[in-house]
């Protein structure tokens, strides 16, 4: 036999031991600052596990790659010698004071002086005390983990905060992901792996003002005619604050019939003012609004007509707390004007087209937009 036979096969395992070899990856022992040694244990340790699960490479615990480093060396020093071809350095930084924590007592003078904040409950109805407890609970931390090779050069950073040490399993979760895929730990958001601080309602102090876009798809409905559906498009102006928002707007509207000739149809310039009540204010709001839609009917008649919708709304918005939001809203008005449809074929060369006949149509549609 061949003695280049035994050869290759030996080759290729040293290939590939070393390739292993190279593999390996070093979690060092969190360095906390203001929090619980406990704590910070406890998230490299379970960091070190969701890192091992996502990335399939050999994960070396805290506990064991902070045995190298020494007294002067440092975490590039300590990565080499455990042979790690990268290594995840973590921050932790603890954020202990309340927002309600406003009033500071003095006692004694000079060396001797003590402050001493005392905390300030708000015993009100506010749905939001139940939020507001959890960020108060003393545990808020600020976590900063770096994925750094072994040369020392960094590969991706990212950051989060945990209102609640209960977040230590859903933040690691996502930390471990967006460092192995290098992206936003909003980039991996899923399901089940929300935070606390995700979950609950965001404060909004000022109103937002978002200006766009928006689309939609009308379908009429009328006893007495049959009428084609009509699309939308126009520029919306949203004043979006914690609870409401308010919403104008300015367009037109177009059948989606070509043949014109031979169908009832309408359309024409509008204008449009609104407002909505969020029912749900996360990140994703849920809502419900009132509204009037003055329309200028100018097309399938024989002049021009004002028309009124008072409409009702339902939709959502997401992200509430980005400055750009996309929405949904499913929406049923009436037409409290008579539109007239239809021209009297007397007066034109051509006899195509139906009969005028004057109707309430309820308009019934979904619209789609974007804010700024």
């Amino acid at each position: 036999m061949n003695r280049n036979s035994f050869l290759a096969p030996a080759f290729i395992g040293l290939i590939a031991a070393c390739s292993w070899s190279a593999d390996i990856v070093a979690v060092f022992p969190a360095q906390g600052v203001n929090t619980d040694q406990s704590f910070v244990d406890a998230f490299g340790m379970l960091l070190a596990s969701k890192y091992r699960k996502i990335s399939g490479k050999d994960v070396l615990p805290p506990t064991k790659a902070g045995r190298a480093i020494g007294t002067d060396s440092s975490l590039v020093e300590a990565a080499r010698e455990l042979n790690a071809s990268e290594y995840l350095e973590i921050e932790a930084v603890g954020l202990y004071l309340s927002r309600k924590e406003r009033a500071r007592v003095e006692l004694g003078e000079g060396a001797e002086s003590k402050t001493i904040v005392v905390r300030i409950d708000n015993d009100d109805d506010d749905d939001d005390d139940d939020d507001q407890d959890l960020l108060d609970n003393h545990k808020t931390v600020v976590t900063v983990t770096r994925r750094d090779a072994s040369t020392g050069g960094r590969i991706h950073t990212v950051e989060m905060t945990l209102v609640t040490y209960g977040d230590i399993e859903e933040s690691t979760d996502r930390i471990a992901e967006a460092l192995f895929k290098k992206v936003s730990v909003e980039e991996v958001l899923g399901m089940h792996n929300v935070t606390r601080r995700e979950g609950m309602g965001y404060n909004k102090l000022f109103v937002d003002n978002l200006k766009g876009v928006k689309i939609g798809f009308i379908y009429p409905l009328a006893r007495n005619a049959e009428i084609v559906s009509i699309v939308s498009i126009g520029y919306n102006h949203r004043f979006d604050s914690e609870k409401f928002f308010m919403e104008f707007g300015a367009g037109g509207r177009l059948p989606t019939r070509i043949d014109m000739e031979e169908q009832r149809c309408y359309g024409g310039p509008y204008l449009q003012i609104g407002g909505s009540y969020y029912f749900l204010r996360g990140i994703f709001g849920l809502h419900g609004g009132l509204g009037l839609s003055p329309h200028f009917n100018m097309v399938g008649n024989e002049g021009i007509e004002v028309g009124l919708v008072p409409y009702i709304q339902f939709g959502g918005s997401f992200p509430r707390n980005s400055k750009m939001q996309a929405f949904l809203n499913v929406k049923a008005g009436q037409n409290v004007m008579p539109i007239i449809t239809g021209r009297d074929p007397s007066s034109w060369s051509s006899a195509t087209y139906p009969p005028p006949v004057e109707s309430h149509p309820t308009e019934v549609g979904i619209e789609l937009g974007l804010g700024f």
